[in-house]
């Protein structure tokens, strides 16, 4: 679930991919608060004026957010 709330967030999901994580996020809690934060990461992270460092994009892209 934890990919295709990744991929929704980051729009590099395919049509199922969001309806599926889109219909599981509302209703689980949990998941859409983390959709819901990451859909605010993804979007300050591409209006800002700095590129992040590489390796806080490498591990949004591999799903290693938590370090």
């Amino acid at each position: 679930m934890e990919t295709f709330l990744q991929k929704t967030a980051d729009g590099s999901a395919n049509f199922f991919e969001r309806w599926y994580a889109q219909s599981h996020a509302k209703g689980c809690g949990r998941c859409n608060r983390f959709l819901d934060r990451l859909i605010d990461t993804v979007s300050r992270l591409r209006t800002t004026k700095q590129d992040p460092p590489a390796d806080v994009m490498d591990r949004l892209k591999n799903g290693d957010w938590r370090k």
